[in-house]
């Protein structure tokens, strides 16, 4: 997928990165585990007590899922069952207490919005125009990241610069105070480029660094992200 590099984070992103030593490795609570590590698994879960729900729009889970895995997400997606994979996607996130703002519209039109998204991700190479229809349907940075990330690998598995999750924990706060404080010891300025705030321009500016360091690490975003959230 193609991205719009952000100047000054390019600028830091490749001058540091928080798995080489010699360019100062994170100084509070990095793990120093071995690279890369593999994406979270996810939870257990019981497909009899979602059948049911309205949520999924009459959708059924393929037979015998019983986890909320990357593996069961993306082959949901693959299989456009849409809907059965938000279910699968709030377990695997621990966001349960999303669905007011993931299904602020009705099951049926979030199911055609995540279509055209797919389309949109595939037919540009590029990721604003599904960001800007998820936006549409009320759902948040950290959301659209989560269930975009697996949608385009859905979309595009070979795709090493697929987006990534844009959590708050991690992402937000952990990563960007490292980063920033990168920045300042360099005196390069990310006024502009804060990637903590909600818009697709912080976005970029995140996915900018994670998608630089993949490159040098000749490896893929994913693999990146995992690794950074299983270090903190």
């Amino acid at each position: 997928m193609k991205w719009n590099s952000q100047r000054n984070t390019l600028i830091l992103a490749q001058q540091w990165n928080p798995f080489n030593g010699p360019h100062g490795l994170p100084r509070l609570g990095w793990k120093g585990l071995s690279f890369p590590q593999a994406q979270f698994p996810g939870f257990n879960f019981n497909i009899s007590s979602h059948t049911h729900t309205p949520y999924i729009n009459g959708q059924i889970f393929a037979p015998l899922i019983n986890k909320s895995s990357p593996k069961n997400i993306i082959s949901e997606m693959s299989a456009r069952r849409y809907l059965t994979a938000i279910r699968l996607t709030l377990s695997w996130g621990g966001m349960s207490r999303a669905q007011k703002y993931v299904y602020s519209r009705t099951p049926s039109h979030i199911n055609i919005q995540i279509s055209r998204a797919l389309s949109s991700m595939i037919n540009s190479n590029n990721f604003l125009g599904a960001w800007n229809i998820f936006s549409g349907l009320g759902w948040t940075s950290t959301w659209i990241s989560k269930y975009g990330h697996f949608l385009a690998r859905a979309a595009n598995p070979g795709d090493q610069y697929v987006p990534v999750p844009f959590d708050n924990a991690v992402s937000k706060q952990k990563l960007w105070k490292e980063f920033y404080y990168q920045a300042h010891m360099r005196k390069i300025s990310l006024q502009s480029e804060d990637w903590t705030k909600k818009t697709y321009n912080a976005y970029e500016c995140y996915i900018t660094a994670i998608c630089e360091w993949a490159k040098r690490m000749n490896t893929s975003t994913t693999d990146i992200e995992s690794s950074i959230f299983a270090n903190y």
